[in-house]
């Protein structure tokens, strides 16, 4: 405020006083831009292998919906008569192979 009472807007007395909560932010929200990808991979593959634990445990019964609702948490666009479990398979083995990045 100046001495009228309205409102400074000093830019430079503005970045000065709070230049360490920008500059952490910015750090903040770079750091987060660079580990999303780092998360979403982590997060398909553990659904991969969920998927491949349903294979080995669970009967066949009721298989068919189990995957169509992976395939949606994976974000893979399978209609629900088109579909196959092995359309899974072939994604997930995409990310145990390592070959996404």
């Amino acid at each position: 405020m100046d001495s009228e009472g309205d409102p400074d807007f000093n830019l430079y007395k503005l970045w000065s006083n709070h230049r360490r909560v920008v500059t952490f932010g910015g750090v903040l929200i770079l750091f987060g831009a660079y580990i999303n990808p780092i998360i979403q991979t982590h997060k398909r593959k553990s659904i991969c292998a969920d998927i491949e634990s349903y294979r080995a445990i669970r009967s066949k019964e009721n298989g068919s919906q189990y995957f169509y609702r992976m395939s949606k948490k994976l974000g893979l666009n399978i209609d629900r008569k088109g579909f196959t479990p092995r359309d899974i398979g072939v994604f997930c083995a995409y990310y145990k192979e390592g070959s996404y990045g």
